[in-house]
């Protein structure tokens, strides 16, 4: 049922994709409710964000899930035509304190993305949001069509996206303000 879904949605967004220059789109949102999964498409990987429903006490759910986890992954790829190596899998659970934020490896993988005629660096490995929220999407493209001539005050700013679409709308300038040094560092590449 999973990869029936997937495999329709992907076939419906890629001609969307392709006309609108973009190249990372949602193919799946939970639209199943037995199947806790949020699949992004991002330049021929695959991002998929498992809701976990269990709390980390009962071993055993917490097993069950990763093996259905395991099976809906192999599945994905099949119906996406995507190995394995460009399926990458993160946990979503609720979060308390800073631990949301910690990077889950140090790999610097970098990924080249389009969207709008632009380009952003996402990386689907080493942290829990890959640094281009894709619901954002449209809001990015109304600063770009909003701010000629104007300054432009981006705050919080994660990796910078509505700075590059604002430069993009020839804004007069820009400042893009965040607390994380690493998302700074990330926002002045994109």
């Amino acid at each position: 049922m999973l990869a029936n879904r997937v495999r329709k949605n992907a076939r419906r967004l890629r001609k969307w994709a392709r006309r609108t220059g973009v190249s990372c789109y949602r193919i799946y949102d939970q639209d199943i409710p037995e199947v806790p999964l949020v699949i992004d498409w991002y330049e021929g990987h695959v991002y998929i964000a498992h809701f976990l429903r269990q709390d980390g006490t009962d071993s055993r759910a917490e097993e069950a899930e990763d093996e259905a986890l395991t099976h809906w992954a192999k599945a994905i790829g099949l119906a996406l035509d995507v190995d394995v190596a460009r399926i990458h899998v993160k946990h979503r659970r609720r979060q308390r304190g800073k631990s949301q934020y910690d990077p889950l490896n140090r790999s610097g993988h970098r990924l080249i993305v389009s969207e709008g005629g632009l380009s952003f660096y996402v990386n689907l490995v080493d942290y829990l949001d890959t640094g281009l929220f894709l619901d954002h999407r449209l809001a990015r493209a109304r600063v770009r069509d909003s701010v000629s001539g104007r300054r432009v005050l981006n705050l919080f700013a994660y990796t910078g996206s509505f700075t590059v679409y604002a430069a993009a709308g020839d804004a007069r300038s820009s400042t893009t303000v965040d607390l994380s040094r690493t998302y700074l560092d990330w926002a002045q590449a994109n």
